[in-house]
């Protein structure tokens, strides 16, 4: 294997497949062609288990142990590697799941490189009741329980981690994915047109062409008091992350 693995970790519905999709349109990172999880029988596939996007509700389930599913990581590692592209310096992979599984990822996908990328939650609760009709407290505990675990696990592992935000994402394409850049040590720099070609989705699942923030819009659909049970559900998380608490639908901290 001649290639680096890079792992994008996040719950679903926070710029996961936006930032894949950018990091995948460099020269030197190749992509794959869906989800990992998608592609191997190995992993736990939420949605077919009735878990869908609420996975994190089930976390052990998800976890995975570094000293005993090494099995796992070999099924995965031939059902991904043929995607590697000759030349490619990484190959880049995305699941939500994997923001839990970082100690199984670092032991056994080597070398690796992780980003994680993390959303405020309301947006993120929004969205995924708005795709599942999820109700928004299941859902605050789904992102409070995967992204407090991924902070446990970088404070234990101190992996080759860089840890972006959408909201910068969205407010500086250009230099956080030049950060990106440094840190994998990338020759060339992004295409400036990257942004563009890629684009992220709006609400309604149209492509803009643009790397547009939502969170202003899906945070303005929430009424008080939901604003209020996703804050006393994720609250903790909220604070740990650097989250202002949002005063009142609508308005971001």
């Amino acid at each position: 294997m001649d290639f680096t693995w890079l792992f994008v970790l996040g719950v679903n519905n926070s710029g996961t497949t936006l930032l894949a999709r950018l990091l995948a349109a460099h020269p030197e990172i190749a992509g794959l062609p869906d989800e990992g999880h998608r592609l191997t029988r190995a992993l736990r596939r939420p949605w077919l288990v009735g878990e869908g996007r609420l996975w994190a509700n089930e976390l052990e389930r998800y976890r995975l142990d570094p000293g005993r599913d090494a099995e796992v990581a070999r099924e995965c590692r031939d059902d991904w590697s043929p995607f590697a592209e000759p030349g490619a310096r990484y190959l880049v992979e995305k699941s939500p799941p994997d923001t839990v599984r970082l100690p199984w990822l670092r032991r056994h996908f080597r070398p690796g490189r992780f980003v994680s990328i993390v959303r405020r939650p309301h947006a993120v609760c929004e969205g995924i009741r708005r795709r599942i009709g999820a109700d928004l407290e299941a859902a605050a505990a789904h992102w409070s329980r995967a992204n407090a675990q991924l902070l446990d696990d970088v404070r234990d592992e101190r992996p080759e981690l860089l840890a972006v935000r959408y909201e910068r994402l969205c407010a500086d394409p250009a230099a956080v994915l030049e950060e990106i850049r440094g840190f994998l040590g990338l020759a060339e720099r992004f295409d400036d047109a990257v942004v563009a070609r890629v684009g992220s989705h709006t609400m309604d699942g149209e492509t803009t062409g643009v790397v547009d923030d939502l969170d202003a819009r899906s945070a303005a659909t929430l009424a008080p008091g939901e604003v209020e049970a996703i804050e006393r559900i994720a609250g903790v998380t909220m604070d740990r992350l650097g989250y202002a608490r949002l005063a009142a639908p609508g308005v971001l901290g």
